[in-house]
């Protein structure tokens, strides 16, 4: 749809967002196309969904090579001009949100360059540099969606930091992005990746989770919440897991990833059942999804007996979780259809999108030309009262809480 064919309303709206967007006026934005959010971005703006606009996607890449500033600037540029979600906002207009798609952007995105070659530990300086960009939000509404940093870690190597919303973090590939940068300063005309939108509402999905999910408990109180007046203000722990601590659970879990997130999910929930005195909690999960990279909500409930031990507990977890995976959803609408009728609702979680992803120390990882992935963090800065995220690597295992 074109501007000009919005109610004068909205256009009026719009251009109080974005500038004049008469044909004689000076203005970096000119809008050339206004959508309704396209069907696989529609769950991102469900004010009920815990995986918003505001969750954000993190990842390190290490490349062999030479990078010249003015040539990896000529690259992003082309890589805007060719996609479009490169080159869009997301406006809230009236009751519904609008994604609008500008001709071209005038300015040019903040791109950073550092040396580090000199630095004596550049894993612990990396992992320093990726937390201060996790503190720096994005407006949707303005921004650019994404930003880009070049550090040069040792002769003919890079390390390339890429951050960007989760709604657009699939929208262009990222290798043959690299390929353009080293190869020539002409960047080829970028595939948008086609990820299939997911068909949430098919009849196996929602019958598996209306059974999990029937005669849900009252939503948990979590454990030393204090009541706050005024606007929510996240804050961050983090901390890692001792490593006598995590030997020992890696020798229960023998070094299997998915029953160690079993061993976490069980401690959460029998933490959970102390607090609230049930034997009966539920909570959500997030998990990458094995296709399209995408993080999908993975709902868990569990219940105990009185004298269930912990490891059947843990059995019964872990079983549950592998016939869980294929009924995952990335829209929380389908788990409010379910739970909405019974008055409850969901209101933290446990990530595990990067714990089940292999993570590498950047200093041991051999580059190539195309970029290798070394770490990746997600997070969200929506109102969710508690998100606990989960990060996994030989050395030190860590979990990142942010509360509100």
């Amino acid at each position: 749809m074109k501007f000009n064919e919005l109610p004068i309303g909205e256009q009026n709206i719009l251009s109080q967002v974005y500038g004049s967007q008469t044909a004689k006026s000076y203005n970096q934005k000119i809008i050339v196309d206004v959508e309704e959010i396209p069907e696989n971005q529609k769950y991102f703006f469900d004010k009920t969904n815990l995986i918003s606009s505001s969750f954000f996607v993190q990842k390190l890449y290490k490349i062999s090579g030479h990078i010249v500033p003015l040539k990896f600037n000529l690259a992003v540029s082309k890589l805007i001009e060719n996609t479009d979600d490169l080159r869009a906002n997301y406006c809230q207009v009236n009751e519904r949100t609008l994604k609008v798609v500008f001709q071209y952007r005038r300015e040019i995105p903040n791109i950073v360059y550092r040396n580090l070659q000199s630095v004596p530990d550049i894993d612990a300086a990396l992992k320093n540099i990726m937390e201060a960009d996790m503190r720096q939000n994005f407006d949707i509404r303005y921004d650019f969606l994404f930003r880009f940093s070049v550090f040069h870690t040792g002769e003919a190597e890079y390390a390339i930091l890429i951050t960007a919303p989760q709604i657009i973090a699939n929208c262009f590939d990222v290798k043959k992005f690299f390929q353009s940068v080293m190869d020539s300063g002409i960047t080829p005309a970028v595939e948008k990746i086609n990820i299939p939108i997911v068909q949430q509402n098919s009849e196996p999905i929602k019958n598996y989770w209306t059974g999990i999910l029937k005669d849900l408990p009252n939503v948990p109180q979590l454990p030393f919440t204090k009541l706050q007046r005024g606007l929510p203000k996240q804050k961050a722990y983090r901390f890692t897991i001792p490593r006598p601590v995590m030997s020992g659970l890696r020798e229960k879990a023998a070094s299997n990833k998915i029953m160690l997130m079993t061993i976490f999910q069980t401690a959460w929930a029998i933490l959970l059942q102390e607090f609230n005195h049930s034997l009966d909690v539920a909570f959500s999960t997030l998990a990458p999804d094995k296709v399209s990279g995408d993080t999908n909500l993975i709902p868990v409930r569990i219940s105990a007996e009185e004298n269930t031990t912990l490891q059947n507990l843990v059995n019964n977890q872990f079983k549950q979780i592998l016939i869980s995976q294929p009924y995952a959803c990335n829209n929380y609408s389908v788990i409010q259809q379910i739970i909405k009728p019974q008055n409850k609702h969901f209101d933290h979680f446990l990530s595990f999108s990067d714990f089940l992803k292999d993570e590498k120390l950047y200093s041991e990882t051999v580059a190539d030309s195309f970029g290798v992935l070394v770490l990746q963090n997600s997070w969200s800065t929506n109102n969710t009262k508690l998100g606990i995220y989960f990060h996994y690597n030989e050395d030190s295992p860590s979990i990142t809480i942010l509360y509100d």
